[in-house]
């Protein structure tokens, strides 16, 4: 399997919501924003394919150090590094983009669930709202108005990801629901723990929801033109969340923990259109 197949079939499997959006990008572009979504996922796995912490930094280490030799004239052996290596290439990635999506990544292994609610939502920028930047680049949309929707898009579409993922979250050892929104709304670790629907859960989960769905609601970009490849997962985002208020919010009810059904066609009237 040559390296663009397997960052392909990587997304295709293992973020298939990003995979469809994809396919709406020009023929021209759609492989380097798969190689850019592969890059996001060998990250977003990081935490699950080591033992400990320690390893888990060893290899955000190492991803710092493959990136940096991306833009030093050279790109190692690997199936999302050479791939990587020529986008950044062709459309000028920014450095920076790369280096706080890594950075922030090291909050993935700190077993302490974060303090507060705008740290949670920061996390979502620097991770998310920063990988949509990047493909905007890839898209050749770096616009002002497209930089803020894509940002938006991409702290509403780890909120809705993080709700959608709680289960798996907690079984891997991590807690990422914030103090002071547990605290607020009477729900314990150890009640989150139990992987059991509660009041306290779903009033937790209802207000994370809301702020994701705001930052859709507030955004204002017009006609999305080149950028719709990266947008269009506000539609996915907007129907995750109105599936999620109709269990009551509940993150545990085995109907948010799968995939909508006709991605492809729900996409295609906004897409076409340009109005998302």
């Amino acid at each position: 399997m040559d390296d663009l197949a397997y960052c392909a079939g990587q997304v295709r499997s293992l973020d298939s919501d990003r995979y469809v959006t994809a396919l709406f990008a020009p023929a021209s572009r759609r492989a380097d924003l798969l190689a850019l979504y592969a890059f996001n996922l060998e990250l977003a796995r990081s935490r699950e394919a080591v033992s400990e912490p320690a390893l888990g930094r060893i290899r955000l280490q190492w991803w710092r150090d493959a990136i940096g030799e991306c833009y030093e004239g050279g790109a190692r052996r690997h199936q999302v590094i050479q791939p990587l290596a020529a986008a950044i290439e062709r459309h000028g990635l920014s450095r920076h983009l790369f280096e706080r999506i890594i950075d922030t990544r090291e909050v993935d292994f700190d077993p302490s669930p974060l303090e507060r609610l705008e740290h949670l939502v920061a996390y979502a920028d620097a991770t998310s709202g920063a990988l949509n930047l990047l493909a905007l680049e890839v898209l050749g949309a770096r616009d002002h108005s497209h930089e803020l929707a894509a940002a938006a898009v991409g702290r509403s579409w780890a909120l809705t990801g993080m709700i959608r993922g709680l289960r798996h979250l907690l079984v891997t050892g991590r807690s990422p629901l914030p103090q002071d929104l547990m605290k607020k709304h009477g729900l314990t670790q150890a009640a989150l723990q139990s992987l059991k629907h509660s009041d306290a859960l779903c009033k937790t989960v209802e207000e994370i929801a809301v702020i994701a769905m705001n930052n859709m609601d507030d955004m204002s970009v017009g006609k999305s033109g080149r950028a719709a490849p990266v947008l269009l997962s506000a539609v996915l985002a907007r129907a995750y969340l109105k599936r999620l208020a109709g269990t009551g919010h509940d993150p545990f009810d085995a109907k948010n923990m799968r995939p909508l059904p006709y991605r492809t066609w729900r996409l295609m009237i906004p897409a076409f259109t340009g109005r998302i």
